[in-house]
């Protein structure tokens, strides 16, 4: 039988896109969606295995992770001790697990020897034997029996049970099965009940007799739906009375309209959207407790694809010692045909894993698909990134659309991001724009490093070049570069007033004869603070009588640029603000180059 399903939100995208990598060959993309043979249910639960026992491998991850801490000692001697720790802490993690589950075999006692010989190791001069020991480890890790083991209950505790609980083969009282237990417990749960219902409505659409409808439900009443509906249709004389039945009294699938829904989408069928039953009667269906909302089990079994049709990864939340790394699905949507999608998606999961900075992800993807469309047709997109937690029932899910002013906005500075040197601000930097947010907040922040840090004033340029482009933008301009000449005059006019402050530093200095004072640099900083916080209040009058002290302590006169600081004719004050606070902390001359690029 040949079914097709619609793609009409990224919920039932994702899903779909998690069926076709498992079927690439097996399924054909329509412009709205995926066809394929209901045959193909036979297979799924081997190919849904197989995916994650080779997509989530964790040998490969730690033979990712381990390469890489070793080739750092390898090019920096002097961090060899803590990365010989992190080696020697891995190891012990993932022998405590194969202790666990294969207490006698002989990789477990190969593993211990080999720990042992780890923890011996002092010198860096023995980071060839560290680099062996490793590869021993990695091995043992790839042997069948502990592979699957070791990744199997990873993949449900990390990537599947935020989403799903404990259900199914989900639950923590199925760790020790073997992968082939774990499978007959998805067949029973998924697919099975998914099968039997599509061979009904078949059976339904084609079937004249009421005799074979009825045998059908009585060689499967194990299944509870098929009991209820085989105690009602006994009474019954015609197909015809079956088929008003299912019509009137069987509400449609949620997801998808051409199936019925014989179960409720609550939180163990899909934690970040799912509610639970008897909650909220404004999540019934026809306000029945008992019915929320009416889902098929093939609908289910589509909601089960959605780890596979999303790429996983880590993000960080927060700044510096304050953050966290947290567990994120993303997958991008638009108005586009199916098979799009698919390839759009499959690319952003690429990057990711290749754990490219996330604006230059965004630059790719968004530069393939409009080259593929032409420059004429820039696709609006949006961007859904989720992180659930089952236990805590907590939820995250950002929505970022992207309209044709961020699309460009990505087009222009997907690769000149980089030059906010600082990744956590770089990111949350990126954030604001996906909100379609001034990222003011983020660059005053930035600033606040910069100053803490006594790093140089240049690196707040670029972030402050990139909020005016982003605004313009926003606004319709066009000609952003000819806008940005105000910027650099600004943050040229920022560096000669420094110029000046440590010129008459260093008099005072000379005069002092002894006496202790202050840096030059020490006091500019304490200056850009001061100017920072006016500007973060935006107080216009302190940040400009503040300017004008400056300016009188060395017998200069303000130019007339900052007086946009109260009127903001030609620019707005956070513009001119950060961009004269980076030239007050900046050393570094602009050449043409820089100013171009």
């Amino acid at each position: 039988m040949q079914i097709e399903l619609y793609a009409e939100d990224w919920l039932t995208s994702a899903g779909l896109v998690g069926l076709k990598r498992l079927f690439p060959d097996e399924t054909e993309n329509t412009p709205f969606g995926l066809k394929f043979d209901s045959e193909i249910l036979e297979e799924v639960t081997e190919r849904y295995f197989d995916y994650l026992l080779n997509n989530f491998s964790v040998a490969e991850r730690q033979n990712k992770i381990l390469t890489q801490a070793l080739s750092r000692a390898e090019r920096n001697p002097d961090t060899f001790k803590d990365i010989k720790k992190q080696v020697q802490r891995r190891m012990t993690e993932e022998l405590k697990k194969v202790e666990r589950y294969f207490p006698d075999i002989k990789e477990t006692k190969e593993l211990q020897e080999t720990i042992e010989i780890v923890k011996k190791i002092k010198d860096k001069d023995d980071l060839p034997l560290l680099q062996e020991k490793k590869e021993v480890f990695i091995k043992i890790l790839r042997m069948k029996q502990i592979h699957e083991k070791i990744t199997l209950n990873f993949v449900k505790t990390v990537i599947m049970q935020p989403l799903f609980g404990q259900v199914s083969f989900l639950n923590v009282t199925h760790n020790k099965r073997s992968t082939e237990e774990h499978k007959e417990i998805m067949i029973k749960d998924y697919i099975t009940p998914t099968i039997l219902e599509i061979k009904w409505l078949d059976l339904l659409n084609e079937e004249e007799d009421i005799g074979a409808l009825l045998t059908y439900l009585e060689e499967n009443k194990d299944y509870k739906p098929f009991r209820e509906w085989l105690r009602l249709f006994k009474k019954y004389d015609s197909v015809e009375q079956i088929k008003e039945y299912m019509e009137k009294e069987v509400p449609p699938c949620i997801l998808f309209d051409n199936q019925y829904g014989t179960g409720n989408y609550e939180e163990m069928i899909f934690t970040p959207l799912g509610i639970s039953l008897n909650k909220s009667l404004n999540f019934s269906w026809d306000l029945n407790k008992k019915q929320s909302v009416p889902l098929s089990a093939l609908g289910r079994l589509i909601l089960f694809m959605v780890p596979i049709g999303t790429a996983v990864y880590q993000r960080k939340i927060g700044f510096g010692a304050q953050s966290v790394y947290e567990n994120f699905y993303g997958f991008l949507y638009s108005n586009d045909l199916f098979g799009d999608i698919c390839q759009m998606n499959n690319q952003y999961k690429m990057k990711r894993l290749d754990e490219n900075p996330f604006e230059e992800v965004i630059y790719d993807v968004l530069l393939e698909s409009t080259e593929k469309a032409g420059k004429k047709q820039k696709k609006e997109m949006l961007l859904i990134e989720f992180h659930s937690n089952y236990e805590s029932k907590k939820t995250l899910l950002d929505y970022y659309h992207m309209p044709n002013y961020v699309v460009d906005f990505f087009l222009q500075s997907g690769k000149t991001l980089r030059w906010i040197h600082l990744f956590d601000y770089r990111e949350a930097f990126v954030r604001s724009i996906l909100e379609g947010r001034d990222p003011k907040q983020v660059l005053f922040r930035y600033m606040r490093e910069v100053i803490d840090s006594s790093r140089d004033g240049k690196n707040i340029l670029m972030a402050v070049l990139e909020r005016r482009r982003f605004l313009l933008l926003k606004k319709g301009v066009t000609d952003v570069k000819s806008n940005n000449k105000v910027v650099y005059h600004i943050f040229g006019q920022g560096q000669e007033l420094r110029k000046a402050l440590m010129g008459a530093q260093q008099v005072r200095e000379s005069e002092a004869e002894g006496t202790y004072t202050a840096s030059s640099d020490k006091k500019i900083r304490g200056l850009a603070y001061r100017l920072l916080n006016a500007a973060k209040a935006r107080h216009k009058q302190n940040f400009l009588d503040t300017a004008y002290r400056m300016y009188l302590g060395v017998n200069l006169e303000i130019p007339t640029v900052l007086l946009n600081v109260l009127h903001e004719k030609n620019v707005d004050f956070e513009t001119v603000s950060s961009a004269f606070i980076s030239g007050l902390l900046s050393n570094e001359k602009l050449s043409e180059g820089e100013k171009e690029e």
